[in-house]
């Protein structure tokens, strides 16, 4: 029984076809399925538009069809986005035996879902702490500037206070 393979696109057409022509030398006589939202993809012997189709639809068609290896194609930096994760529920939802993350289209950068699951809290992880770390390093410049505001005005009434002082005192001035 030949092996039924999943490909999810996230990432341009000529990286994913050189994927899928690297899945094909891997998986010699495999049956490919391309999910896409960007039309026909020629290397795969069928297209799946996911936008075409209600998600309960097509879920219950993906799980029906039995696939031995779910593949999300990705980016690089995609960690963050919404597609990304939305893939990666499908292709754990999909029933697939395995599933991989493949990172630019290359099969040699290509690991199973749980060290992707790592790899992406690590990623936004780093996120936060560089967030954090930049407001930590622009909170003092912040409160100076507040405090300047805020001082300012006293400032300048106690400066005219003095000045009026000057002028009401007998004599002249200081």
């Amino acid at each position: 029984m030949a092996q039924r393979l999943l490909a999810l696109r996230l990432m341009p057409a000529d990286e994913f076809e050189r994927l899928l022509g690297a899945l094909r030398a891997r998986y010699p006589g495999a049956e490919i399925v391309a999910l896409s939202g960007a039309g026909e993809v020629p290397e795969a012997d069928e297209t799946i538009d996911w936008r075409a189709r209600p998600r309960a639809d097509l879920l219950a068609d993906l799980r029906r069809r039995d696939f031995d290896l779910a593949v999300v194609a990705h980016g690089r930096d995609q960690y963050a986005s919404r597609a990304y994760w939305k893939a990666l529920a499908l292709a754990s939802a999909s029933g697939a035996k395995a599933r991989l993350l493949c990172q630019d289209g290359d099969l040699a950068r290509c690991h199973g879902l749980a060290f992707g699951l790592w790899r992406a809290a690590v990623h936004i992880t780093q996120e936060i702490c560089a967030g954090v770390l930049a407001l930590l390093l622009l909170l003092p410049v912040l409160l100076a500037i507040s405090l300047s505001d805020i001082v300012e005005p006293l400032l300048e009434r106690v400066a005219g206070q003095k000045a009026g002082q000057r002028k009401d005192t007998p004599g002249g001035t200081y």
